[in-house]
């Protein structure tokens, strides 16, 4: 299980949207998309619309008992991704709320979905706020609107923290990659 968290705006919707295409690729009808995010209206029936069109099964959790009885439910899925909702800095709350999805009895990886566009001092502020949940990796969006390849290879470095996954645009699925230092550096060197 793979859940996708950040701040509001980040763009973990579309993110989860782009893997969800690319994973049904490769393992067909074992991928499940998750939405967990109470905050945003409508968010779960824009995910839902997507998970439709690529072909991939969509449920709504509301809390994490039903998202362990969805999981449950289905032991044939290999692969599920949580789209959480947005949680800005210093919301004790919902970052409470993530940590419950942590303590879990489930194998739950977590990815830090950070905008490219935001300065290394928010996105170091960001990433120390989500560090209690466990982030496995970093996920840097919107860099068609952006240049920052050096921002994000030293917050990777800095953090010790892999970057996983760049979004380079809207499109879905075709706006992704799977990167890594030496895939950042050489963007960065030209």
């Amino acid at each position: 299980m793979h859940a996708l968290v950040g701040a509001p705006g980040a763009g973990k919707t579309t993110l989860i949207a782009k893997l969800a295409a690319h994973l049904h690729r490769a393992y067909a009808d074992q991928v499940l998309v998750v939405s967990f995010d109470k905050a945003r209206l409508a968010a779960s029936e824009q995910l839902r619309v997507m998970c439709k069109v690529i072909g991939v099964e969509f449920a709504t959790v509301h809390d994490v008992q039903e998202l362990t009885r969805v999981t449950q439910k289905r032991p044939d899925i290999g692969i599920v991704l949580l789209d959480t909702g947005g949680v800005s800095v210093g919301d004790s709350q919902a970052i409470c709320e993530m940590e419950q999805l942590r303590d879990l009895d489930l194998p739950i990886d977590f990815h830090l979905v950070l905008s490219s566009n935001d300065k290394p001092a928010l996105q170091d502020q960001q990433i120390s706020f989500f560090c209690p949940v466990g982030i496995q990796s970093l996920a840097f969006t919107r860099l068609d609107e952006s240049s920052a390849f050096a921002d994000i290879l030293n917050a990777s470095v800095r953090w010790s923290l892999p970057v996983g996954y760049i979004s380079n645009g809207q499109k879905v699925p075709d706006d992704i990659e799977r990167a890594g230092r030496e895939k950042l550096a050489e963007r960065l060197l030209g």
